[in-house]
């Protein structure tokens, strides 16, 4: 229901999951037998069998890595994983299919079995090894391809990669449709294509010895071709993740070497299968450490936010013009030839025309006159390269444009790379985001980035699951501050994720992107507020500053304006919801009253500020109310909507809550009052 949220229901249907049962008394359990359930026994075999010479970290990840099994992952492990860029490794992909159906193929070639055997083996195993593991769209895509390369071993004949990838396509969007819309999916033939087509045109782009490193060409190569991919997913990009991957994917290889040599050798010694298995806990410590290397790094983390439909299209046809102009000439020779051939099938009066004689007399003559004037052509061009060669003046014009066009072509791909990540920010945008039982209001415009309280009662860690996907969405690296109307859980407790996750970069940056420079409350407020004064000095720890706000006071970034209207020293009522902060926030086309939790009491000393310092009713001025105390009945009177006249009132609160809210008798005011209402429990996420 938020821009960037996680959708749960998208990812079940992909994996054909319709419904979910929660709170289900189980009566009886019955055993399935059959192939899949002796798969599922052995993988849970294996996942024991690792606990033998692993510490229970390490077996977690090697289990997550080879069998699939994640759930005993450590959560913040994976967390880690992902945010340093390496959270491929612990998907099964092309390195466990191709490292397994290799091996075994091989080791049966040399033992001089046929290449059908070989090939019916290995090929069985794989997708024994499939099923086994999940059957994830990486893993399907590496098993058909490694099916395709054993027929064509069997067949004598050579892979045709683009056929292949085709065809593995078109078999899993078959049996599972809903994989077109997962980032695995494409992030897996992604990687693959962007292999076969960037590597070599990078290796040439790089200069000097960098050009050598084959793994640095496939690594720069890969991150190229699945860049705007990553940015439409998960909003964000690891820059270091490119030397990360350098050093960790030739690492794995040798993990899985250890880790099969430790599980064979612990059906006979446990002491020695922990002495093979050493190098799995010291290489998973490596990974870790740099990853937590890459955190604390500046821009180790950057926050791209999705970018749109013409942005990609755009990139990628810099990207493939740069690299890959062959490709995209071959391309176009293919469909001309094609348009060609379908006109001439539709124009039935020139096929008519020309007697199976005729065409057969010219169509030789052409390629006779084609093969002379190659001949003439290949000639004269001989003759001009040794000319060229004989000159040392010649060789250095050659070298010349060679780095002119390197880094011609270098200026356009970074002018792409840029194109991709730039984010214009709006005017204005006011989004009061669904986090359930609570409120959580973002205003995003040119002249800066703020957040209106961030809590709720009804869901758990809507920081990390609601309200920072909508921030990356957003492509929001910065809050200029966030504004805490009082200290309930329900308006708090998302602010307080967000502290305990806060860390200090080398640079000051926080290391998941996001900077957070102050926290604004009222003093008033804070001096009957425990929570809120906790949460400040929470704030002070982490090194974000805390702005205290009185009564009249006026925040101003460009062409916001934040006035404080409530509460002052004389207004404290000992309640907390009472004591809530109230800001006016206007704009140029804009003025929005946030009003926290205050009720019907409290609002007869708002209006009284509201008739002070309102202007009249301008008609290219919209107002927007956000609904007091979550559409509370004992708030938002008739009197304080005659005084603030909303256009639209918004009411943040959860669907089906305990508290009834909103009540009806207000949306009876509201209605009677001409105002447009709208619901975070019924609309989703509200954005104007």
């Amino acid at each position: 229901t938020n821009p960037g949220q996680f959708n749960a229901k998208q990812y079940d249907y992909a994996r054909k999951i319709f419904f979910r049962v929660y709170e289900a008394n189980v009566l009886e359990k019955q055993s399935r037998g059959g192939v899949m359930a002796w798969l599922q026994q052995l993988r849970s075999s294996l996942s024991e069998r690792y606990r033998v010479f692993l510490e229970e970290k390490d077996a977690a990840v090697m289990a997550a890595m080879t069998l699939g099994a994640k759930e005993e992952l450590d959560p913040e492990l994976k967390k880690l994983y992902q945010n340093g860029g390496i959270g491929h490794i612990l998907a099964i992909s092309g390195l466990h299919v191709n490292l397994i159906g290799m091996m075994l193929y091989q080791f049966l070639r040399k033992r001089r079995a046929s290449f059908r055997l070989s090939a019916a083996v290995s090929g069985s195993v794989l997708i024994a090894y499939c099923m086994m593991t999940g059957a994830s769209a990486s893993n399907l895509r590496a098993v058909i391809l490694f099916l395709f390369w054993a027929g064509s071993q069997v067949f004598g004949r050579k892979t045709d990669l683009p056929i292949a990838i085709t065809g593995a396509a078109t078999v899993i969007l078959t049996m599972c449709p809903g994989y077109i819309r997962e980032a695995g999916f494409w992030l897996s033939f992604g990687s693959v294509i962007s292999l076969r087509l960037f590597t070599e045109p990078v290796r040439r782009l790089l200069p000097g010895f960098a050009g050598q490193i084959r793994g640095l060409s496939e690594s720069i190569a890969i991150t190229l071709g699945t860049l705007p991919l990553i940015c439409r997913f998960f909003f964000q990009i690891t820059p270091y993740s490119v030397l990360v991957n350098l050093i960790v994917i030739p690492c794995l290889s040798i993990l899985m070497i250890f880790l099969l040599l430790a599980s064979t050798v612990s059906l006979i010694s446990a002491a020695g299968a922990s002495f093979f298995a050493a190098p799995c806990h010291y290489l998973l410590a490596m990974f870790k450490r740099l990853c937590l290397l890459e955190r604390v790094l500046p821009g180790g983390i950057l926050i791209t936010g999705c970018p749109g439909p013409i942005a990609l299209i755009l990139y990628y046809c810099v990207l493939t013009g740069v690299l890959a102009p062959d490709k995209v000439q071959q391309a176009y020779s293919v469909c001309r030839n094609w348009l060609i051939v379908i006109l001439r099938k539709s124009n039935k009066t020139r096929t008519a025309a020309y007697s199976s004689g005729e065409r057969w007399r010219f169509l030789t003559h052409r390629r006779l006159l084609n093969k002379t004037r190659t001949a003439e052509i290949t000639g004269a061009a001989k003759e001009i390269r040794r000319a060229r060669e004989m000159r040392q003046t010649g060789k250095i014009r050659s070298a010349r444009k060679k780095r002119s066009t390197r880094l011609l072509h270098s200026v356009v791909l970074l002018c792409g790379i840029f194109l991709l990540l730039f984010r214009a920010r709006p005017a204005f945008r006011i989004s009061f985001l669904d986090i359930g039982q609570g409120d959580c209001i973002l205003i995003d415009s040119s002249d800066g980035t703020f957040l209106v309280d961030c809590g709720s009662s009804s869901l758990d860690n809507i920081w990390e699951y609601r309200v920072f996907p909508a921030l990356r969405y957003y492509g929001i690296r910065s809050l200029d501050g966030i504004f805490l109307s009082h200290g309930d859980a329900d308006h708090v407790n998302g602010v307080t994720q967000a502290l305990d996750a806060y860390e200090t970069g080398l640079c000051g940056q926080n290391c998941s992107g996001l900077t957070i420079h102050s926290l604004i409350v009222s003093r008033p407020g804070l001096t009957q507020d425990n929570a809120l004064a906790a949460i400040t000095g929470m704030a002070m720890e982490k090194g974000i500053k805390t702005v205290l706000l009185e009564k009249s006071d006026l925040i101003e970034s460009g062409r916001l304006s934040f006035n404080c209207i409530y509460p002052g020293e004389e207004n404290l009522t000992g309640d907390v919801n009472e004591n809530s902060m109230v800001l006016l926030l206007r704009t140029a086309h804009a003025e929005v009253l946030l009003t926290g939790d205050i009720g019907e009491g409290t609002e007869q000393f708002v209006t009284k500020e509201l008739r002070a310092c309102l202007e009249e009713k301008q008609p290219d001025r919209v107002r927007i109310l956000k609904a007091a105390h979550h559409g509370s009945r004992n708030a938002t009177s008739e009197e304080f909507l005659e005084v603030f006249q909303p256009d639209l009132c918004v009411i943040s609160c959860g669907k089906n809550n305990v508290y009834g809210h909103p009540a009806q008798t207000v949306l009876e005011r509201l209605s009677n009052a001409g105002c447009l209402v709208l619901r975070t429990d019924r609309d989703g996420c509200v954005a104007a």
